[in-house]
């Protein structure tokens, strides 16, 4: 299968070339089985985008920090939380060259604008309006921004000035291991309903759009629409975090590096507080009132990911947030006193339909948790059939948050149907839990859950299916809704992508990501979750391949700590 290649620029020979260059790079997508000719185009050409998106941001990230190309971690995520939209702004604003089709898939090329407009102070905006928002007798420009922002604009002496700017929308999130591309990029695509909401500010509808792509197939794609209200900021600006060092998504090799950065505050600094990997670490001195505070600090690190959260609020209530991702190599030492604890769940019969195998998946990753993982048999906790009420899954869940401690690795599984409350959203269905009523396990629930655990090693595994017909892409959505909601710091979610209870088997007799799970743990993997992720996907396009069928895909979400492994 053809892979995704960038193509070499011609050496620059000063600061002025450099500035002028453009990147031309190429990204590939394979056609899917089971859909007709034209969505397998359509959908093809849209994973070939994602791939060279990722491209041009690295791109894009080695002009701004030099030296460091090729020394980038696997995992990189771009966007204003990690002080990077300007990267993405400039990948998304590059034209399509051409498309080209062969046997396997879709191949686009893409050229970048200008290596120096990467820096340029003026945003730049995909679509804007003309409004008087402030009703002063003079129009502002509002707009979509490519780093994902809404801005505000007026013309003053010939030139736009920004009076407010929303948080960025625009995310890109990428990994790639052995040529094997992970990809997830949500943008601002434009704007409607500009209307009034009292003096100074205006109500919004922004329509986004959010696009996966998995090892060359298309996972899902869906837009969304949601209201916000900007706010012209006229007396100060916001605050503003900038991190010097350390260098976002950099492997290192020493236990401990500095953080050093400036937080700036023209209306004064309230607070500000550092958390690294879920825990506060750093808090400024009590009634700051600073217009800006250097930080000169040094991070532990621990082997694997390491997470540093930097949050400040100035006087005005107003907050910013900058994360830092740095990665030490090595092995991880055994914690002293860590424990394995597991709930583990499995449903097969509701009142509209049956999860065949489910009970005895649940079954088999107890037992290989015991004997494949290092799980102890009591710390390993069994709900299945009947017995796994909604009340008896949550009971269950806070016994083990009442016996974990903050060392311990926690496993939650389950297997079983899920389905949309009565909001809309996805649950996960209990054996007591009826048909579009809210008496299941929510994303809530499980958010709840996951963070009343003092622990931040915690790996959910959810092998699911839905009995009704809706399509693919609304599917994918609820359920990439349900798993960011739940995910986060030291919390990984793998599911499945919510297929029919049939294709949830396939060919064998059990559920296909269990399977691969517990192949993975019994030694065909290390172990680790991305690890997993990959075998249980790797696993469900090929079984979906041999029946020439659409593979509907599981999913990978959350921010992972340290080295998360179930081994």
């Amino acid at each position: 299968m053809p892979s995704a290649t960038s193509t070499p620029e011609p050496a620059p020979t000063n600061a002025a070339d450099i500035a002028q260059q453009r990147v031309t790079v190429e990204g590939f997508g394979a056609f899917p089985v089971g859909v007709s000719q034209a969505q397998a185009r359509q959908m093809a050409g849209q994973v070939a985008l994602l791939s060279a998106y990722r491209q041009l941001t690295l791109k894009a990230r080695a002009f701004s920090q030099p030296g460091h190309e090729g020394n980038e971690l696997q995992e990189v995520t771009v966007s204003a939380r990690h002080g990077s939209p300007a990267w993405l702004a400039w990948a998304l604003r590059s034209e399509p060259l051409t498309a080209v089709e062969d046997a396997h898939g879709v191949k686009v090329t893409l050229k970048s604008p200008p290596l120096g407009e990467i820096a340029s102070a003026t945003p730049f905006l995909s679509r804007t309006s003309i409004y008087d928002i402030d009703r002063d007798g003079v129009n502002e420009t509002i707009g979509a921004g490519y780093d994902g922002r809404i801005y505000v604009l007026r013309e003053q002496a010939g030139r736009l000035r920004v009076l407010a700017a929303t948080p960025g929308y625009a995310e890109l999130h990428s990994s790639v291991r052995n040529q094997w591309e992970h990809v997830l990029l949500t943008r601002l695509d434009s704007l409607s309903s500009i209307e009034p909401a009292g003096r100074g500010r205006v109500r919004v509808v922004a329509h986004l759009s959010r696009t996966e792509a998995v090892g060359g197939f298309l996972a899902g794609a869906a837009t969304e629409e949601r209201e916000i209200l900007v706010t012209l900021d006229k007396d100060e600006p916001a605050p503003e975090i900038q991190v010097s060092e350390p260098l976002d998504f950099i492997p290192v090799d020493p236990d401990k590096v500095p953080l050093k950065g400036l937080l700036t505050a023209p209306s004064r600094l309230s607070k500000a507080v550092l958390v690294v990997n879920g825990t506060q670490v750093w808090s400024s001195p009590p009634r700051l009132q600073a217009r800006s505070l250097k930080l000169d600090l040094m991070l532990d690190l621990i082997p694997g990911f390491n997470r540093a959260l930097l949050q400040v609020v100035d006087s005005q209530n107003r907050p910013a947030e900058r994360e830092v991702v740095v990665f030490r190599r090595g092995e991880p030492a055994p914690l002293k006193g860590q424990q394995k604890r597991a709930l583990v769940v499995g449903v097969e019969s509701y009142p509209d339909g049956k999860v065949a195998h489910a009970v005895s998946d649940a079954r088999a990753m107890a037992r290989t948790l015991v004997e494949k993982a290092g799980f102890p048999a009591q710390q390993v906790t069994a709900l299945e059939g009947p017995a796994a009420t909604r009340d008896a899954i949550a009971k269950a869940m806070g016994a083990l948050t009442f016996d974990s401690g903050q060392q311990d690795l926690v496993v939650f599984y389950f297997a079983g149907m899920s389905g949309l409350n009565a909001l809309g959203n996805k649950q996960l269905m209990a054996s007591d839990t009826q048909p579009d009523s809210q008496n299941g396990v929510s994303a809530e629930d499980l958010q709840r859950f996951l963070n009343d655990l003092p622990t931040h090693n915690v790996v959910v595994l959810l092998d699911t299916a839905r009995a009704d017909r809706s399509e693919a892409d609304s599917r994918w959505l609820a359920n990439d809704d349900f798993l960011t909601r739940s995910g986060g710091v030291g919390r990984l979610i793998l599911s499945t992508g919510d297929p029919s209870p049939a294709e949830r088997v396939g060919s064998g007799s059990g559920g296909v990501v269990t399977r691969k799970l517990v192949e993975g743990l019994a030694g065909q993997t290390g172990g680790t979750v991305q690890e997993l992720y990959r075998f249980a996907y790797e696993g469900v396009a090929r079984e979906a391949a041999e029946r020439k069928v659409l593979p509907i895909l599981p999913l990978l979400r959350g921010r992972p700590v340290g080295v998360q492994s179930l081994r």
